[in-house]
């Protein structure tokens, strides 16, 4: 039978994996909240990231080109830039996320360009998704539509089934809160009611000889459309141009046109 100095020291020992226990927990749960809220942080940094800032397009005339591709910027600006673009595709939402609302805000607000849209997806699974943007142009809601299913695509697309992701239904439900009306989508993509406007958006890609995206050309008036001019001086079209490229371009194009050119 064991003494009391042992059965002391084993109720110690007792005591003492308990303690042991409880704090190998403490220390589990804390670093489960920490990976928590990282995890947490992320996704709001990640869906903040797509969303403009308020206002983007107060002020801002909506119109569409001869084509049916929605231009945002005065209709007296002559300097267009088309960023030719996909929602089905990652380097296109980082770029919107990145660059979009800086070229609004540093070219198409003061009347030194127009920004115009060309959709090219030709992957079944953006059909829906892409005619449902150009839908958005009868209730004067493009430019919001596409912020929110860009959003959408970060927040949700990557994690499901392609065709799952943009089906209809789904992409019904992403724009919505933007103010569309979701019957009238519907109708619209049912009816093929855009799809002439995706038909142009791939022949202005094949024509302009793009052969990824996003890729953004410009011109003024009816020019060819031509692309940006890289530090070097060589066209830029490998991917998408920062916006000091754009700048770079823009402001010699200002600097050689006559005075009072817009």
């Amino acid at each position: 039978m064991p003494n009391n100095s042992t059965r002391a020291q084993n109720e110690q020992a007792a005591i003492d994996a308990q303690r042991h226990n409880r704090q190998q927990w403490l220390v589990i749960g804390a670093v489960s909240g920490i990976i928590s809220a990282i995890v947490l942080g992320l996704a709001v940094i990640l869906i903040g990231a797509t969303r403009p800032p308020p206002g983007l397009y107060d002020r801002l005339t909506q119109t569409t080109s001869a084509e049916g591709f929605p231009i945002l910027g005065d209709p007296n600006t002559a300097l267009v830039i088309a960023e030719i673009t996909d929602f089905n595709c990652v380097p296109c939402s980082t770029y919107y996320q990145i660059n979009d609302a800086q070229i609004i805000d540093a070219f198409v607000r003061n009347g030194r360009a127009r920004l115009t849209w060309v959709l090219t997806g030709t992957n079944a699974n953006t059909t829906a998704i892409d005619q449902a943007a150009l839908c958005a142009l009868a209730q004067h809601k493009f430019w919001v539509a596409r912020d929110a299913l860009f959003a959408y695509q970060s927040r949700f697309a990557p994690a499901q089934a392609a065709s799952d992701a943009f089906s209809l239904g789904m992409v019904q439900d992403a724009i919505v809160p933007g103010g569309v009306n979701r019957d009238q989508i519907a109708a619209c993509v049912n009816d093929s009611l855009t799809l002439p406007i995706l038909n142009a958006g791939q022949a202005f890609q094949s024509n302009n000889k793009v052969t990824n995206v996003p890729i953004l050309l410009w011109r003024v008036g009816n020019t060819p459309w031509q692309p940006f001019l890289g530090s070097d001086n060589q066209p830029y079209v490998n991917n998408a141009p920062p916006i000091e490229i754009l700048g770079r371009t823009i402001d010699f194009y200002y600097s050689t046109a006559a005075p009072g050119v817009k």
